[in-house]
């Protein structure tokens, strides 16, 4: 019936069932894990496998769970549908990554994965990427506080960057002798 996790008779390709039969032999599938071992969301109208099947190992519905949720879905079970998660992040957001490093999102790719154009690591270590950024993955990733906020643009700015905001990219600080810029005074 709709909703019920099986996978083959040997426990691979965990689906999630749709409840009807495609030509009679295959049972259609909302989504699943193929035999390539990737998420697959059914479009509609196929079948998932013409071999036996059985319902789901704990093993795996976990594993075909976590993969839904890489892929940014969820399965809602009280509605019997599939639902895609928005991220939390965007474009210019800092996050904190679990090892505590500072990262600068250029693009989030799914629910749980981020570019960092610039990632300020816990030793003190600045990576700035300007165009092919830095893939990190995590599934715990927060929203950094403003003193981290803060502190990430500091060392940006220390290193001769600034961050343009609206085109989402460094641009680099050249100075020249002689240039007038303007400083902090600290002394009393």
């Amino acid at each position: 019936k709709k909703g019920d996790i099986m996978m083959k008779y040997d426990g691979s390709c965990p689906f999630i069932a749709m409840g009807t039969l495609y030509r009679d032999i295959s049972p259609k599938y909302i989504c699943g894990i193929n035999s390539l071992g990737e998420f697959e969301k059914s479009s509609g109208g196929e079948g998932w496998t013409t071999k036996f099947y059985i319902p789901a190992s704990e093993k795996a519905k976990k594993e075909l769970f976590n993969k839904m949720a890489e892929a940014g879905y969820r399965w809602n079970a009280d509605t019997l549908e599939l639902e895609k998660i928005e991220s939390q992040f965007k474009e210019g957001d800092v996050v904190v990554d679990k090892d505590g490093n500072l990262c600068l999102v250029s693009k989030v790719e799914n629910t749980i994965t981020i570019v960092a154009m610039a990632i300020l690591y816990t030793d003190g270590d600045l990576k700035i990427y300007n165009n092919s950024g830095a893939y990190r993955l995590s599934k715990e990733i927060t929203l950094a506080s403003i003193e981290d906020r803060n502190k990430l643009f500091f060392v940006i700015a220390k290193e001769g960057y600034i961050y343009d905001k609206e085109q989402h990219k460094f641009i680099k600080q050249e100075f020249k002798p002689f240039d007038r810029v303007l400083v902090k005074d600290d002394f009393n």
